[in-house]
């Protein structure tokens, strides 16, 4: 499956000022470095709590020239995986999700002991979400907290855009190796919340969508 089409090369996030980019990734990871508990809520209804700290957080902003950077182009997030079996609450998804696109409403995934224990909704996708969660091992780990930072990024409901995009937040599903844990899995899988607060400890480093670096 082919997620990334030409126009995410030669359009929206594609055309971010990457030098810029990667410094403000620099800054916000800064701040995130020695947290050790992160929230996330919602208007649409998102409260989810973690502990975090057992990983450094990840700056994915357009450069991977050092042993074990990444880049995923086009770019402009930073995140971190929170700590395996923490993550407790709601997560209220309104924004595309890795493999589904846009749901018909918004998702709600009930969250205990760092897994998802419920989907709530109506329309295909939220069926699909819970057809993923049953027969995929592991699908159901919260494995990634994200948080975009390219103004240039799309809200054209394309995940790949929309995930980077400055304010917008994902919490990811699956697999979390590359983010310092333990848990393997088949998929890992991006969910876009709209207009985040994010507070790191007692930081709040996005609120209501506006990402604050100082």
């Amino acid at each position: 499956m082919v997620f990334r089409g030409l126009e995410n090369f030669t359009t929206g996030g594609a055309l971010a000022d990457y030098e810029a980019l990667y410094t403000e990734g620099k800054r916000l990871a800064a701040l995130w470095e020695g947290g050790r508990r992160i929230r996330v809520t919602t208007p649409a209804g998102t409260d989810l709590v973690a502990e975090i700290g057992h990983a450094a957080p990840i700056i994915e902003c357009g450069f991977a020239t050092e042993p074990g950077q990444e880049a995923a182009f086009p770019d402009g997030e930073v995140s971190q995986g929170p700590n395996e079996g923490t993550a407790e609450g709601v997560i209220v998804v309104d924004g595309p999700i890795c493999y589904l696109g846009l749901p018909d409403t918004p998702i709600t995934l009930r969250v205990a002991g760092g897994r998802v224990t419920a989907v709530e909704g109506e329309g295909r996708t939220a069926a699909e979400l819970r057809r993923i969660l049953a027969t995929i091992e592991n699908a159901d780990n919260i494995a990634e907290v994200g948080i975009g930072l390219n103004g240039w990024s799309l809200r054209n409901g394309d995940f790949e855009e929309e995930k980077k995009a400055r304010g917008n937040v994902h919490i990811a599903l699956g697999d979390n190796i590359f983010y310092g844990g333990q848990t393997r899995s088949a998929v890992h899988m991006d969910m876009v919340l709209y207009e985040p607060t994010v507070t790191i400890d007692d930081r709040a480093v996005v609120v209501g969508g506006e990402v604050r670096l100082t």
